[in-house]
């Protein structure tokens, strides 16, 4: 039990009469890579924001690095870094001032030097000539909050599409970057994204979610051992079966 980061048990939530996450069960182990994959409105930031103690469910239980009630879940939340929806700032800050006051609501004691995350992600408001967040970029946005939700140096990362609005190049960096913190930091991350050649490159493990219910979970060498016997090399060519086998049943 000890490698068990997250573990969900008959999460249900509902808004009024609508189902949005039906039934989940889900295990998510130490040092692994999760891409998560589903279409718009399936519950993937639902899932997330009920994790980060944002939402909550109507049943069900959570369970985070092996503890669960409501007061050990908050101290076990301070291990998490998430980016969920845009991040949030003050537009009439810089990118370091809005991280120094990041640093003075974290509960975390370690917390990263504002300074190497900038360097890390490539924030440098000098350069673009941008200093104050409200004339930054969405992709430069998306980066910022990736700072953030590293600041106090996490043992998992939640992250809601980080590259929406990032341009290719910075898409490719993002990769990278996401790999190193994995394989040199030992972070788990679970990452959402409908760019599906991307979370193909980096993912160990994906999770396929379908109008609220978890239709799969396999771990990368059995998704290319799928792949190949559909002589298919494409994620999106397995969702849309998967989807369309979902659909079937219902």
């Amino acid at each position: 039990m000890a490698d068990i980061v997250l573990q969900l048990l008959n999460l249900t939530k509902r808004y009024g009469r609508k189902t949005v996450l039906d039934n989940i069960n889900l295990t998510l182990r130490s040092g692994r890579i999760y891409g998560f994959i589903g279409n718009n409105g399936a519950g993937k930031t639902t899932l997330m924001r009920i994790i980060m103690g944002l939402s909550f469910p109507n049943y069900g239980e959570i369970s985070l690095f092996g503890e669960h009630g409501r007061k050990a879940l908050e101290q076990q939340r301070a291990r998490i870094g998430s980016v969920i929806g845009m991040p949030v700032f003050y537009g009439n800050m810089t990118a370091r001032q809005n991280l120094h006051m990041r640093r003075m609501i974290c509960r975390s004691k370690t917390l990263m030097d504002t300074e190497a995350l900038l360097r890390l992600l490539k924030i440098d408001e000098d350069e673009t000539g941008k200093s104050i967040m409200r004339n930054f970029s969405s992709g430069m946005i998306q980066r910022f909050g990736i700072a953030a939700a590293l600041l106090g140096e996490p043992e998992f990362l939640l992250l809601d599409e980080p590259t929406v609005g990032v341009d290719p190049n910075g898409v490719r960096e993002l990769r990278e970057f996401f790999l190193s913190l994995n394989q040199e930091k030992g972070i788990t991350i679970m990452l959402s994204s409908h760019i599906l050649s991307e979370l193909y490159r980096i993912a160990t493990d994906y999770i396929f979610i379908h109008k609220g219910q978890i239709i799969q979970t396999i771990t990368h060498e059995e998704l290319q051992s799928r792949l190949e016997n559909q002589d298919s090399e494409y994620l999106d060519d397995y969702f849309l079966k998967l989807t369309a086998q979902a659909e079937a049943s219902r």
